[in-house]
């Protein structure tokens, strides 16, 4: 396998950290990641080494206030910026794996983010994943809750609020929930600008009646982190494009889960197929 590690600089001046790994002879096509909320690129591991192993390449980078990544911790002053970054992670995809079919794929927040980005720019792409994405939070927000961070989104925008989700729900790995609290780099709460960005968002997101691309939308059942039924309902209404697969008993981050082989090797039918 072969890894590199780069960084490039986004449009409003922030340093992003990158890294890319690909199989030794040339690859079939290249996976675009977008990370999760709180989330950050190294922690796909055994994503990249099934589908590198399959020969596949992938591309990801730590988002804006992520990881590696400079910038305000899990802020955004938008969500066009968001988009922007994406729009320079698939340039420098193409630029690294030129004339390989392109995969976007994105987990939890990272695939409401490819939602839309599918939706509102209609990239030249072959397919899409959405693992898990966040259209909606599967912890209550009230009302008064919501009002408040309206308010706070605009007088105190990068004030940080509680995710809400257990830790637990993210998998039933033991080993994984363990490494994932002592990972310096991953958050369990986010900026009140960013809650308000994604809320709105994910409203115009789960408007849309059809989807452009084929894509592949993946959801557990005990996913505490986003709302399961809703994202069931979303990719049942899109219709024949879309691929729904539901796993049961299984929590946020399908792809550290126990069943984790399993998924991936779904996965890797499906970009096989696509």
């Amino acid at each position: 396998m072969k890894h590199d590690e780069y960084s490039w600089t986004t449009f409003d001046g922030i340093k992003v950290f990158a890294q890319s790994w690909a199989p030794e002879g040339k690859p079939r096509a290249v996976i675009a990641l977008v990370h999760g909320l709180g989330d950050h690129s190294d922690r796909y591991p055994r994503l990249v080494e099934m589908l590198v192993g399959a020969g596949y390449a992938i591309n990801a980078f730590d988002e804006r206030g992520h990881g590696r990544t400079g910038g305000a911790r899990a802020f955004t002053p938008s969500y066009e910026a968001m988009a922007k970054d994406i729009d320079q992670h698939m340039e420098n995809t193409r630029a690294r794996f030129p004339d390989l079919p392109i995969f976007l794929y994105g987990h939890s927040f990272g695939g409401a983010q490819v939602l839309n980005y599918v939706l509102s720019r209609k990239p030249k792409i072959r397919a899409v994943i959405a693992s898990s994405p966040g259209l909606a939070s599967g912890v209550h927000q009230s009302g008064v809750k919501i009002f408040l961070g309206k308010i706070l989104s605009v007088i105190a925008p990068k004030v940080h609020i509680p995710l809400g989700s257990p830790v637990e729900s993210l998998s039933h790995d033991p080993a994984w929930i363990s490494a994932s609290l002592g990972d310096p780099y991953f958050q369990t709460t986010l900026s009140t600008r960013l809650a308000m960005e994604q809320l709105r968002t994910n409203a115009w997101v789960l408007s849309a009646e059809s989807f452009p691309l084929p894509l592949l939308i993946m959801q557990g059942t005990t996913d505490q982190h986003v709302a399961p039924q809703v994202n069931i309902d979303f990719a049942k209404r899109l219709g024949e494009n879309v691929t729904l697969k539901i796993w049961e008993g299984l929590g946020h981050e399908l792809h550290n889960e126990v069943r984790k082989d399993e998924v991936i090797a779904y996965l890797r039918e499906w970009l096989d197929a696509h």
